[in-house]
């Protein structure tokens, strides 16, 4: 396929003018002692988190320990995959140097959770997710179809190249695995694993990046509005 040289020209314009600004963004943050107060400004007040419907207390909780252990990165909850969603919205959207992750926030009563299906003797990956007894790996599905949805947003600004990550965070649960495994691509953990998680991984963003993709997901992703 040829490529078309205004086009192509034009492009090439516009990402020397983006790595311009984030040279410049770089530059005064690393000048600035204000620099880490802008990426916890950018944050969501873990205070307003609505403690009605699907994680609304758990995530509260969540946010205030990631504000406070993962000073670099930048934390949304309750996002709507657009103005004019109607599916659940995403209980914690980190953004991070690893890239970006989407939390789901899971409560099971103090039930029993485990994972089957090992995919070879060492692995950390399974097939199954099985809580008080019974297949639930079902359950991950609508945090897939919600990585999907950020995947395509990152697309459409140019930033597909962003690393999407999934995890379940279970509080209240009875947790019979060791570590941090697998199910499918999603991560399976609780909060103080995910913590850590967190602080962690290879470095695909630095602090500017950071702040210019929250800036970019925080206009496409509106905040759920609260229920009466």
């Amino acid at each position: 396929m040829q490529t078309n040289p205004a086009r192509a020209s034009a492009r090439t314009a516009k990402d020397r003018r983006a790595q311009r600004r984030d040279a410049a963004l770089d530059r005064a943050m690393s000048r600035s002692s204000q620099g880490g107060k802008l990426l916890r400004a950018l944050s969501d007040d873990p205070a307003d988190i609505n403690g009605y419907g699907h994680g609304g207390e758990h995530t509260r909780d969540l946010a205030r320990d990631l504000k406070a252990a993962v000073p670099t990165g930048i934390f949304f909850y309750q996002r709507r995959l657009g103005l004019r969603s109607t599916e659940d919205p995403i209980d914690l959207l980190a953004m991070v140097q690893s890239g970006v992750w989407l939390i789901d926030i899971q409560s099971c009563a103090a039930g029993p959770a485990a994972v089957r299906g090992r995919k070879h003797l060492l692995s950390s990956h399974y097939s199954h997710l099985v809580i008080r007894g019974r297949d639930r790996t079902a359950y991950l599905d609508r945090l897939v179809s919600q990585a999907r949805s950020v995947e395509d947003t990152l697309a459409e600004l140019g930033r597909s190249s962003v690393p999407v990550h999934t995890a379940f965070c279970f509080y209240d649960t009875d947790t019979r695995w060791r570590g941090t495994p697998r199910v499918g691509q999603t991560l399976l953990t609780t909060p103080k694993r995910l913590t850590g998680v967190l602080q962690k991984g290879p470095l695909k963003l630095r602090d500017t990046e950071i702040v210019t993709l929250a800036q970019a997901l925080g206009h496409r992703l509106p905040r759920q509005h609260l229920r009466d």
